[in-house]
């Protein structure tokens, strides 16, 4: 029988691998960072050409290659925890084969992963206190309306 704290270090052993996986781009790719969980778990890569011509086949938008990720996951899992490395893998090819609905969804998933609005900016733009258009020149003075800018 596996112990709490056991299954909690495979869970982030699990997600560790899962997001290196996913951040390979373009889909099929091999970062460095993914390459050394194969090189750690002893898991033989595919050739370039398989890589490819297997995200494409799954229809993957980015990611590693499935194959590779299944035999991680596996091998992470061992065989005492199948159904674990099974649910992990359908999240994986869930993740990695999701289309962006809208124009902007993809760069508004990244802000939102990555929380850009946490940090302050460095600099604000000074307005028109009248029309609201930005300063253009270092003179304070409108170029749209010609109101003072204070």
């Amino acid at each position: 029988m596996t112990s709490k704290s056991e299954l909690i270090a495979l869970g982030v052993a699990l997600d560790k691998a899962g997001g290196a996986a996913l951040d390979v781009e373009p889909a099929g790719g091999l970062l460095s960072p993914w390459k050394s969980v194969l090189d750690e778990l002893g898991v033989k890569p595919l050739s370039e050409d398989e890589r490819y011509a297997t995200a494409q086949r799954e229809k993957q938008t980015k990611g590693a290659p499935l194959p590779e990720v299944e035999a991680v996951f596996k091998k992470l899992c061992g065989p005492e925890h199948e159904a674990l490395a099974a649910e992990a893998t359908a999240r994986y090819r869930e993740l990695a084969t999701a289309r962006p609905k809208k124009m902007f969804s993809h760069a508004m998933a990244a802000a939102k992963q990555h929380r850009y609005d946490d940090y302050a900016p460095g600099a604000y733009v000074l307005r028109c206190p009248s029309c609201g258009a930005p300063r253009l020149k270092a003179v304070l003075h409108c170029d749209f309306c010609g109101a003072d800018i204070k």
